[in-house]
């Protein structure tokens, strides 16, 4: 359950995954960045298939503002004031076992990173939209077939389950916890679930029980878009109110209710305090599985944008570029000198190289299939940038724009 001033929010975006610009890398210091109660995370993955920095916003970050995109940013300029995420002008000549200085450069603002937003992340992992209603609202068909995952339902495999069930939408079960048949433990979330938040939020703890206790609404019903079930996640589908928000994403949700919920899980919907979950429970209803709005912007990934180290380098330049010309940012010198980059910067590169030839791929979260290794200096960002807004804020890349970001 999320509270805001003592009062149950019944509707809203639970969760906001950004994945962070790739000129960022070194910028991190982990041990300053997480929130004890864990409101706001990093996750950095590293491996053959994903080499990207995330950050998990949990929906009570998402409250500071109207604007949601104004929320990440006011979670990013967090970290940065906490010392989470260090930005100076020596980022990309220090060496991979010893800072040259962990001095800030710059004030940063929380306008400036709202107005620079996408030189801090390039695109939207996932976001999670909630709707709060009474546990009696919410019910199972008479023949809806569920799975549990967890004890394998008589040790059968959920393939063969479902070939015995080929007539029925065929739901999982994991606890205590409904989940959509794409729903694989530890590997793929669901699209839709729905649970008990109250038993949640009492083992999480780290809201007050008798809040809980005396809410009429304590089940919940949670929406997923993640890279793998929507092309829909681009920077600028966040840039709203909640309201704006919500009126973009609502026929998209509609289908994915239509798709795995619809006659299944029965909801006795309440117009007058759920009316944006009523437009999605009647828009299954007309049954349509593709999204034909125009709300919606696309995550373009045409294959053809790739990123190399040179371009991570010019766009941490760029972004101190628009530091120092900000009249609105308090500058300030480094109590070290940046040392010659004759050494560190080769030092870097080799790493970088090396981490790139082991993970060179396409990332597409369905598969994960590998693809043929690409030229070292190449990193695939294809999966995650938001194109058309990248394109236009990439700095230039030249030799000065390397040198100079020091």
């Amino acid at each position: 359950m999320v509270f805001i001033n003592g009062e149950q929010v019944l509707e809203g975006i639970d969760k906001i995954t950004v994945i962070m610009h790739p000129c960022l890398d070194d910028c991190y210091d982990a041990s300053k960045f997480f929130m004890s109660n864990r409101k706001i995370s990093i996750r950095r993955i590293r491996n053959r298939f994903n080499n990207f920095t995330y950050i998990d916003i949990q929906a009570e970050e998402l409250f500071h503002s109207p604007n949601i995109l104004q929320n990440v940013a006011h979670a990013l300029y967090s970290r940065i004031k906490k010392g989470g995420i260090i930005i100076n002008r020596n980022a990309y000549i220090e060496t991979w076992d010893k800072y040259i200085s962990q001095d800030k450069d710059f004030e940063i603002t929380e306008d400036f990173i709202f107005r620079n937003i996408r030189q801090f992340i390039i695109g939207i992992s996932e976001v999670e939209f909630f709707f709060d209603m009474s546990l009696e609202s919410i019910s199972l068909s008479n023949n809806a077939i569920v799975f549990d995952v967890g004890t394998g339902s008589g040790k059968r495999t959920y393939l063969d389950f479902r070939k015995t069930n080929k007539d029925t939408r065929v739901l999982k079960q994991y606890f205590n916890t409904i989940y959509s048949p794409d729903f694989t433990p530890h590997f793929r979330k669901s699209s839709i679930d729905y649970y008990n938040t109250a038993e949640k939020d009492k083992a999480y703890n780290q809201t007050k029980h008798s809040l809980i206790d005396s809410s009429p609404y304590q089940g919940r019903i949670e929406f997923r878009l993640t890279r793998g079930n929507s092309k829909y996640l681009a920077i600028d589908n966040i840039d709203g109110t909640y309201k704006e928000i919500i009126q973009r994403f609502t026929p998209l949700l509609s289908i994915l209710y239509y798709k795995y919920f619809l006659n299944v899980v029965l909801v006795d919907t309440n117009a007058s305090t759920h009316p944006v979950f009523s437009s999605i429970y009647n828009g299954a209803k007309e049954e349509k599985l593709r999204y034909t709005g125009k709300d919606l912007l696309k995550f373009k990934n045409d294959g053809s944008t790739r990123i190399s180290y040179n371009q991570i380098v010019s766009s941490y330049g760029y972004l101190i570029s628009l530091l120092d010309n900000d009249d609105t940012i308090i500058k300030h010198h480094s109590m070290q000198d940046a040392r010659s980059t004759h050494n560190t910067l080769g030092s870097r590169l080799s790493r970088i190289k090396h981490d790139i030839d082991v993970m060179n791929n396409d990332d597409s979260s369905e598969n994960n299939k590998m693809v043929p290794k690409a030229n070292h200096s190449n990193v695939n960002f294809t999966t995650f940038i938001d194109t058309d807004c990248y394109n236009n804020k990439l700095a230039p890349i030249t030799t000065d724009a390397i040198l100079d970001c020091h």
